[in-house]
């Protein structure tokens, strides 16, 4: 992906939203998450939601007996759908990372299940490369949530994740 010299990329990490936002860290609801997510992309060119977007590890705080694909599914349809929707339409200016709590979205059989007719209208990666174009030269950036267990000693991008996380 092509950034250009003067655009905004803003990068938001850890939301770890759950369908009863009440009993979770998230601090809003569908209403004030919509309005976020609307300043937020006012003010930029692309906004990155960078792994652990949704929270589906299932530990004593987050006690479940819903299928994480399911959790989701309910976040996305049910307790965020407005949320979710202008995501949805502005899908050339958001990008989804996956990470440790929403791995589900690692896998292509989860994303069709969860996201159905909506897959083609949202982005989503492990780790986007981000090209960066100025006047005192291009550079990549990788972005990732910086789960090293899907990344190989031998991967370069590896190695140059670890050398700065």
């Amino acid at each position: 992906m092509i950034i250009k010299e003067g655009q905004v990329v803003k990068v938001i990490s850890d939301l770890h939203i759950q369908a009863n936002y009440e009993k979770s860290g998230f601090f809003y609801d569908d209403e004030g998450f919509l309005e976020k997510l609307k300043d937020l992309m006012s003010t930029s060119d692309l906004l990155v939601l960078n792994g652990d977007i949704f929270e589906t590890y299932v530990h004593k705080n987050f006690p479940t007996k819903k299928s994480d694909a399911d959790q989701v599914k309910e976040i996305v349809y049910d307790t965020y759908k407005k949320s979710f929707e202008y995501i949805f339409q502005n899908k050339e200016k958001v990008v989804l990372i996956s990470g440790n709590h929403d791995d589900i979205l690692h896998y292509a059989k989860y994303r069709k299940y969860i996201f159905g007719k909506d897959l083609e209208r949202v982005r989503i990666c492990r780790i986007l490369n981000l090209e960066m174009q100025s006047q005192r030269g291009d550079r990549n950036v990788l972005v990732s949530h910086g789960d090293e267990k899907y990344y190989t000693a031998s991967d370069l991008a590896s190695k140059m994740l670890r050398a700065f996380i």
